[in-house]
């Protein structure tokens, strides 16, 4: 399963939500007198077979949390369209996201009970598998929808000391079967879920390298993914990759690895296929390299009936307070004249010291947040290709029926100098490097024959002499 932005808040139950859509409006507009007729004759088809709470519940919740809600069209109509055919609460997880595909975002989602299961665990920085990092080849074109084909996949990272690397899996390997089965035009997602299971259980992979075929057999075991990575360079230069924003730890360990490098001359931050994650966890990584100012701006769809859509619009910044660097976030809610704010004490960890970020186009969501933040207030060089172009943000909802789940896309995110990245789908603008410089696909990250790395060297060693 890829990553996603995940706002955690759960501001409404579904059944809420289903108790607040209205009668009079659905989907964002009055109903009509034949939109009514249809209405009890979608009502009709439904009551022949027994509703499926769960299926229901889903689809009232984004209508009840979505950015624009309309999109859905008709809400009632949506929730009967598979009525009969949800039976099962596999179904109804089923059916609900064949629904949903009405809107075109892939990023809102029901996730099954592991599905559920297995991203806790990555927010944990747990989970059983072999120790790899998937995805397609970089550069490979898209859809003309501005979505990604399936297959093929692509070794884009292995974890040290891991199953994987154990057993001689490399960066740069396609994958060609798991366990037997070809998975060349398999999406991204099953291809991950299939590479999971239980630990002390093997996984044989066929892959492919240099045009020849490659059989590995590792061996499932519980992986603690290191979200931060650190090391010295020559000439002083600190090396400090970070590889989501999803685990919960995530800035508390790059405050500690900045501290382990507090005597640094600079510092390359590594954001290369970072997927993302939590946007707190992003801006308060961020905060620990900007003095003062603007982090992102927000606009953030309240929960509400869908037929009377109200947002909320906010900003993270940084200010200092009597002497002591204040994250802070503001969010104006309508109807209040007094916006509700958050401050939360954060280190100036870097000061003036010169800062490279590198990106590729795996670059995204909270991870391009934390590369503008950084970027934006003229304090950092971004070195490498163009990254993904994901400026949404999900509402995160943990505790469904049958330990089930949902990502709503219900924000937009501005960097601080206002621009949106894109809607990571067909509208994708990502954030264009400062030093533009492509990288071959079986390059290791943080090793010599990274050509990404050894240009932020250049360009920090070049800044450090003026």
């Amino acid at each position: 399963m890829a990553a996603r932005d995940i706002d955690f808040a759960v501001h409404e139950s579904s059944t809420q939500a289903r108790q607040l859509l209205s009668d009079e409006f659905v989907g964002g507009r009055q109903k009509s007198t034949s939109s009514q007729d249809q209405q009890g004759k979608d009502k009709t088809k439904a009551a022949s077979c027994t509703p499926n709470p769960a299926y229901e519940d889903y689809i009232a919740l984004a209508g009840f949390e979505l950015y624009d809600p309309k999109s859905l069209g008709d809400i009632r109509t949506l929730e009967n369209q598979y009525a009969c055919q949800a039976k099962t609460p596999a179904d109804a997880v089923t059916y609900a996201n064949k629904a949903l595909q009405v809107i075109d975002d892939p990023h809102t989602i029901v996730l099954s009970s592991d599905e559920t299961k297995a991203l806790q665990q990555q927010m944990d920085g747990h989970l059983s598998g072999i120790g790899i990092g998937i995805g397609p080849k970089p550069g490979q074109p898209l859809n003309a929808d501005g979505s990604l084909p399936p297959g093929p996949t692509y070794i884009r990272q292995v974890y040290p000391g891991s199953p994987a690397e154990q057993s001689g899996v490399k960066v740069g390997d396609m994958i060609k079967a798991v366990n037997g089965v070809d998975v060349t035009n398999k999406s991204f997602n099953d291809v991950a879920n299939m590479t999971r299971g239980d630990k002390g259980s093997a996984l044989d992979l066929t892959l492919i390298r240099d045009g020849k075929e490659v059989h590995v057999k590792p061996v499932r075991a519980d992986i603690e993914y290191p979200v931060v990575t650190d090391k010295t360079l020559p000439n002083g230069i600190a090396y400090i990759r970070i590889s989501n924003f999803i685990q919960s730890d995530v800035a508390d360990k790059l405050k500690q690895a900045l501290q382990r490098h507090a005597d640094a001359k600079g510092y390359i931050i590594d954001v290369r296929s970072n997927p993302g994650g939590v946007v707190g966890n992003a801006t308060d990584s961020a905060s620990m390299f900007v003095k003062d100012g603007t982090l992102a701006t927000t606009s953030q769809r309240v929960p509400s009936d869908p037929s009377d859509v109200q947002y909320s619009t906010g900003a993270i910044g940084k200010s200092t307070i009597l002497g002591i660097g204040v994250e802070y976030a503001e969010n104006k809610t309508p109807g209040s004249w007094l916006p509700k704010i958050r401050l939360k004490q954060v280190s100036d960890l870097v000061g003036d010291k010169p800062v490279d970020i590198l990106v590729n186009g795996d670059t995204a969501s909270a991870a391009e947040l934390f590369t503008a933040a950084v970027h934006d207030d003229d304090h950092a060089t971004v070195v490498g290709t163009k990254t993904y172009g994901k400026g949404i943000g999900q509402t995160y909802n943990p505790q469904l029926e049958n330990g089930t789940s949902m990502a709503i896309t219900s924000m937009r995110y501005y960097t601080p100098k206002g621009q949106w990245l894109g809607d990571a789908n067909k509208n994708r603008i990502g954030i264009t490097p400062d030093i533009t410089v492509d990288s071959p696909l079986n390059a290791i990250p943080g090793e010599s024959s990274d050509v990404q790395l050894n240009a932020a060297m250049a360009d920090m060693n070049k800044r450090l002499q003026h």
